[in-house]
């Protein structure tokens, strides 16, 4: 007769397998679950100037709109002769405002304002002027190329729309204006040193081309007479600039660069956004053929979305070794897929050549991860001179969630707001 299994010896065998099979588990997701680290962490940067890599000068000055600010104000008197600029009223009504002064006052005071040093660089062109080349100081900057026309109809269109809400505080210039970013422009670029408020850069071209430039100043006269300023245009670096008083204390300026392109920015900051514009024609590695303040706004053939990076090593905490000097990152959809393309820039052939070996390394590695493999297999990297070229494809799917990624960082990424 055939005793029965001891329960005792069961247990014990079933209470081994299972410790077995959880040791298995861990094993397995301690070495290909979590997700790897990097020798460097991102952060932004507090205090650094709005410029390039490497101080330059512009090889020629910027070239200023072919339609010239009106001559007269809006009450039909004519401008005041001699003095180089047309301060023009932009057809704010006069009734029930209170008497702010001449109309060159610009916007009244909304606040304290901290103190913004003026660069050191020296002027290449005097205010008003805009024959001469402009510098590019030393400096870093983050700038995101939107185009809207694409996005509107983008399978990723609610994804893009989340990502530019996470951009700190950007929107907030234009409260007030009328000017919604996704439906009245084509084109839009946000830019800046550090992602911080008060030193954030807007450029755009609307898409209303039978309004030409007086849709810009429609839309600053309706924003002054929200604000209840005046709209008073005259000249600086040789185009047409009227006050920009947005809801925070940094003084800013709306400039008309073209036919239907505008910039926002620090006066401080104009004469480099107009350098940085020249700079882009002759770049080889620009993307489309432009001119212009459309230079300024250039994206490559069939992109949505494209981020560059001047100075990326000041945006890195630690070994930054291979950590290039400007890199840029550019998405287009294809036959239901997204198609990502780089191109990251190092001092010289030789550090192109050891990134590209490090960094497909790295690829390897992620590659073999459980939760991230399946974002990173399939991506190439390949030296070509002292560029390292990023070429990627993902499905609309893992697009989604590197945006949702790229959400979450550029807001756990925020910096402290300014005094």
């Amino acid at each position: 007769m055939i005793s029965p299994p001891d329960a005792r010896v069961g247990l014990g065998v079933g209470l081994g397998l299972s410790l077995a099979l959880h040791a298995l588990i861990y094993v397995l997701i301690t070495t290909f679950g979590t997700v790897p680290e990097l020798d460097f962490e991102f952060e932004m940067p507090t205090e650094i100037e709005f410029g390039m890599t490497d101080a330059m000068e512009a090889s020629e000055a910027f070239e200023a709109p072919s339609t010239p600010p009106p001559t007269e104000p809006a009450g039909g008197e004519p401008a005041e002769e001699g003095t180089g600029e047309a301060a023009v009223d932009a057809g704010v009504p006069d009734a029930g405002r209170p008497d702010l002064g001449p109309p060159d006052m610009g916007p009244p005071d909304l606040g304290p304002r901290v103190a913004e040093a003026e660069p050191e660089e020296p002027e290449s062109a005097a205010e008003g002027e805009g024959d001469a080349p402009a510098a590019l100081p030393a400096g870093a900057q983050i700038a995101i190329r939107i185009d809207m026309e694409r996005v509107r109809t983008s399978a990723l269109n609610r994804e893009v729309r989340e990502l530019m809400a996470a951009i700190p505080d950007w929107q907030m210039l234009l409260e007030g204006s009328g000017l919604d970013p996704l439906d009245d422009l084509d084109r839009l670029l946000i830019t800046s040193p550090n992602l911080q408020r008060s030193r954030m850069i807007l450029a755009g071209r609307h898409s209303h081309p039978d309004e030409g430039t007086e849709f810009i100043r429609a839309v600053v006269a309706r924003f002054a007479a929200e604000r209840g300023v005046e709209a008073a245009w005259s000249e600086q670096e040789g185009v047409p600039v009227a006050p920009w008083p947005n809801q925070d204390a940094t003084e800013r300026v709306i400039a008309i660069v073209g036919p239907r392109h505008f910039v926002i920015a620090r006066p401080a900051d104009l004469s480099t956004v107009l350098a940085i514009a020249v700079t882009r024609e002759t770049d080889d590695e620009a993307v489309e053929a432009a001119s212009g303040a459309d230079a300024l706004l250039s994206m490559g053939d069939a992109e949505a979305f494209s981020v560059e990076v001047e100075g990326a090593r000041n945006f890195v905490r630690g070994r930054a070794e291979h950590v290039p000097e400007r890199i840029r990152l550019a998405i287009r959809e294809v036959d239901d897929t997204a198609q990502v393309r780089g191109r990251a820039r190092y001092e010289d052939e030789e550090a192109a050549t050891e990134a590209a070996t490090f960094w497909s390394a790295e690829r390897d590695r992620f590659a073999r991860n459980l939760f991230v493999g399946g974002f990173v297999r399939g991506l190439t990297l390949e030296g070509d001179g002292r560029n390292v070229v990023i070429e990627h494809q993902l499905s609309l799917g893992q697009m989604r969630l590197v945006m949702g990624y790229m959400q979450g960082l550029m807001t756990r990424r925020r910096p402290a707001p300014s005094p």
